[in-house]
C-alpha cells in the first residue's frame, strides 16, 4: 500500500489493507449517500450496482435506517431490466424540493437512459456479465470489474445538465492496474451457434477459417462446441480431422487451429433463415409439421422475449401467487401460454378496461404481451415464406388447450393446437438434448417432503437445480422424471430455467439416436438415457420413428409438399398423439418411472414389462428426422 500510495498517511494505508474492493460495502454505501444528502447541493444520486440481487439488498439495508425511511428526506428507486415499463419510467419523476432522489441501477443506466436531474454518481465498479463457459458448455453469470471505458461512461452520467460529482467505491490503484481498457468482445462471451449458421448460409467458407480472421478470434473449443451442438440439432454435418492442440506455452488453441469440413443440412438451411435461436426455430418447424402452430409460435415468441410476468419489489408474494394461478402441467412454457391466451380472451370479450384490470391483477406486462403478439405474426409470415405454412395463413385464436386428440377432419395448421401431450413433445424435439432427470422421490405416489428446487437433478452437464423462478420450484411432486429446459446458467449453483415435464415416449420419439440392448432389455438414447421397454413397444417406437423421419425429411427438403394433409401423414400424427396421451396417463398414475441418470456406469432404467430385441440393435438415427437430410435446402 505504501508503494501504491506513497503520499497518503498511515491510517489510509491501514484502511486500504483490510478492504476487499471486490465486495460491495453496503454500510459504507449508506454513509456515503447520507454524506451526499447532508453536504451537497440539490440533485439526484445514481448508484451503479452489479445486478438485481445487489439492488434488492441495498434497498433493504438502506431502509433499516430512519433517514432512508423518511419520505420527506429521500425517495429510493430500483432500476433494472426486470421491472415493468411503469416502474422504470418512475425514475424520471422529479421529487419535491428538499427530497433527495436515489436511483439504484444496473448498467442499464450507463447508456440506455439518461436521468436528467442526476448530479451525483456512486460507482461500485462491479458488473454482471453473461459469459460462455466452453469447458462445461453453459452460460455463466460472472460478477467482475467494469472496464475503464464503462467506468468513464458511468462517470459521464453525473452532471448532464449541470456540473456533477462521481464517487468511486474502489481505489485509483485498482482502476489503473486491475480494470481492463474495454469489455471482453461479445464473440468471446457468447455461444457462436447462430453466427456459424449464418456463415454457412452465406457460403463464406469453413466457419473456423472465417472466424480466425476476426480481430479477436474465438477459441477452437468454442467453435467446435457450436458445431457439435448444431450437428446434434441436425442443422449441420461435420467431419473433424483431428483435435486441435494447445499452442506452445499452454496458450489455448485458436479457431484457425480447428480442422473440420462442414455442410449445411436442409433443416439447417431453414433454421438459418429464421431470426431466432436454432432450437426455437426447430420447435416452430415441428409445430407447423404437427399442426399445432399457434401455441408453438406463442411459446417461441415468449422464449425470444422477456417473461410477461413481473414482480414489483413490494408485492413479490402476490405476484408469485398470481403466476401460480396460470400453472399448466408443471411447465413454465405452458404457464406462459395459458396466461397469454387468457389475456387475449379477456381483451376480445371484455375490451380495454377489462384487459387492463386483468393485467393488473395477474401481474402481467401489456408491453411484453404485445411484443409477443408482434413476434408471433413475424414468425408466422417467415414460416409461410419458406413453405412450412399455407399461403395466406395468419395467426388465429384457437380452442383453449386441453388434452384432446384431433379428429379425422381435414388437416389444418392448428388442428392439434389443443393437444398438450403433442405440444410438450414438440418442445422436447426443439430443446433436446437439454434434458434433466429428477430424483425418484419427486415422482409417483411415494413423493417425499422435499421441494423440487431443493434437490439436484441429473443432466449431461452434471448435477443441476431448478431456478427459483421456475413454476415447479416449490412443488413436492412432479408429473414425471424428465424435463426439457431452455436455458442453463451457472451462478452460485448450476440452474436451469424454463422447464417442461415430458414423458419417456416423447424422448424416444423426438430425442436422439436409439440403440436397443436385448440382453439388458433396455433402449438407450444417445448413450445416456436408458429405458426398459417391452418388445411390442419397441416395435411401435421403431416403426413410428422410421415413418416420422421419412415424413420430416420429405417436408424439410420440399416444404411445399402437403405431408400433414396426406392420408399417411394424418394417420401418423394421430397415432403419435395417441401414444403420447396413453403414456402420459401412465406416468400420472405412477405406472412408469423414468429413473435413468447420466454419468453412471450402469444406471437404473425406466421399468416396463416385456422382452427386448436383438442385443445392441440400433433402432434409428437422430430423433424426429435427425439431420433432416443433406444438401442446401428445398
Amino acid at each position: 500500500m505504501k508503494r501504491a500510495y506513497p503520499d497518503r498517511p498511515a491510517h489510509v494505508h491501514a484502511s486500504l489493507a483490510v478492504v476487499d474492493e471486490e465486495v460491495i460495502n453496503y454500510p459504507l454505501l449508506g454513509e456515503l449517500l447520507k454524506y451526499i444528502a447532508h453536504t451537497q447541493e440539490e440533485g439526484a444520486v445514481l448508484v451503479f450496482l452489479p445486478g438485481m440481487m445487489e439492488i434488492t439488498k441495498a434497498v433493504e439495508e438502506l431502509r433499516q435506517q430512519d433517514f432512508f425511511r423518511d419520505e420527506n428526506a429521500t425517495v429510493i428507486y430500483p432500476l433494472h431490466s426486470s421491472l415493468t415499463t411503469t416502474e422504470q419510467t418512475a425514475v424520471f419523476d422529479v421529487p419535491p424540493q428538499g427530497v433527495r432522489k436515489i436511483v439504484l441501477a444496473t448498467n442499464i443506466a450507463e447508456t440506455s437512459i439518461t436521468i436528467e436531474d442526476v448530479v451525483y454518481v456512486v460507482d461500485t465498479g462491479r458488473v454482471k456479465e453473461n459469459r460462455q463457459d466452453e469447458t462445461n458448455q453453459m452460460q455463466t453469470l460472472v460478477e467482475c470489474w467494469v472496464s475503464k471505458a464503462s467506468s468513464k461512461q458511468r462517470r459521464g452520467r453525473a452532471g448532464r445538465v449541470k456540473p456533477g460529482i462521481c464517487y468511486h467505491m474502489y481505489s485509483s490503484h485498482t482502476h489503473d492496474r486491475t480494470l481492463s481498457d474495454y469489455q471482453l468482445p461479445e464473440m468471446l462471451r457468447v455461444g457462436l451457434d447462430d453466427l456459424v449458421l449464418q456463415i454457412l448460409l452465406l457460403d463464406l467458407g469453413e466457419p473456423p477459417v472465417f472466424l480466425s480472421k476476426a480481430v479477436d478470434p474465438p477459441s477452437a473449443l468454442g467453435v467446435k462446441n457450436s458445431l457439435k451442438r448444431l450437428e446434434a440439432l441436425g442443422a449441420v454435418s461435420c467431419d473433424f480431422e483431428e483435435e486441435p492442440r494447445p499452442r506452445a506455452g499452454g496458450e489455448e488453441a485458436s479457431a484457425r487451429d480447428l480442422k473440420v469440413a462442414t455442410g449445411l443440412t436442409a433443416l439447417g438451411y431453414h433454421l438459418a433463415s429464421l431470426p431466432v435461436e436454432a432450437r426455437i426455430g426447430k420447435m416452430m418447424i415441428y409445430g407447423a409439421l404437427f399442426c399445432c402452430i399457434d401455441p408453438a409460435l406463442t411459446i417461441a415468441a415468449a422464449m425470444s422475449a422477456r417473461s410477461p410476468f413481473f414482480s414489483p419489489f413490494d408485492k413479490r408474494e402476490q405476484a408469485d401467487a398470481a403466476r401460480l394461478e396460470f400453472m399448466s402441467e408443471g411447465s413454465d412454457h405452458l404457464t406462459t401460454l395459458r396466461a397469454y391466451e387468457e389475456w387475449k380472451e379477456v381483451r376480445r370479450s371484455g375490451g380495454a378496461q377489462s384487459s387492463s384490470a386483468f393485467l393488473r391483477e395477474s401481474f402481467l406486462s401489456r408491453t411484453t404481451l404485445m411484443q409477443m403478439e408482434d413476434l408471433k405474426k413475424q414468425f408466422c409470415d417467415l414460416l409461410v415464406d419458406i413453405g412450412f405454412l399455407p399461403k395466406g395463413f395468419r395467426v388465429n385464436r384457437y380452442t383453449k388447450p386441453t388434452n384432446t386428440i384431433a379428429s379425422d377432419a381435414d388437416m389444418d395448421p392448428n388442428m392439434n393446437s389443443s393437444n398438450l401431450h403433442l405440444l410438450k413433445s414438440i418442445l422436447c424435439a426443439g430443446l433436446y438434448p437439454n434434458i434433466i432427470v429428477a430424483p425418484r422421490d419427486l415422482v409417483g405416489p411415494s413423493a417425499g417432503s422435499k421441494r423440487a428446487g431443493d434437490v439436484p437433478f441429473n443432466s449431461l452437464k452434471g448435477p443441476v437445480h431448478l431456478h427459483p423462478s421456475t413454476i415447479s420450484f416449490t412443488k413436492k411432486r412432479l408429473g414425471g422424471r424428465y424435463c426439457c429446459y431452455h436455458e442453463i446458467v451457472k451462478t452460485s449453483k448450476v440452474y436451469v430455467r424454463d422447464c417442461t415435464p415430458v414423458n419417456e415416449f416423447a424422448i424416444l420419439l423426438f430425442g436422439g439416436g436409439l440403440k436397443l440392448h436385448h440382453r439388458r432389455g433396455i433402449v438407450v438414447v444417445d448413450d445416456w438415457l436408458k429405458f426398459r421397454i417391452p418388445p411390442k413397444s419397441a416395435a411401435v417406437v421403431k416403426h413410428l420413428r422410421t415413418q416420422m423421419e421419412k415424413m420430416l425429411f420429405e417436408k424439410i427438403v420440399r416444404p411445399d409438399t402437403d405431408i400433414s394433409g396426406s392420408t399417411n401423414g394424418k394417420l401418423l400424427i394421430q397415432v403419435i398423439s395417441r401414444v403420447l396421451e396413453v403414456e402420459s396417463k401412465k406416468n400420472a398414475e405412477g405406472d412408469v418411472y423414468a429413473v435413468n441418470t447420466a454419468n453412471a456406469s450402469r444406471p437404473p432404467v425406466a421399468e416396463s414389462s416385456g422382452r427386448g430385441r436383438r442385443a445392441g440393435e440400433e433402432m434409428s438415427g437422430r430423433g424426429g428426422g435427425g439431420r433432416g437430410g443433406g444438401g442446401r435446402g428445398g
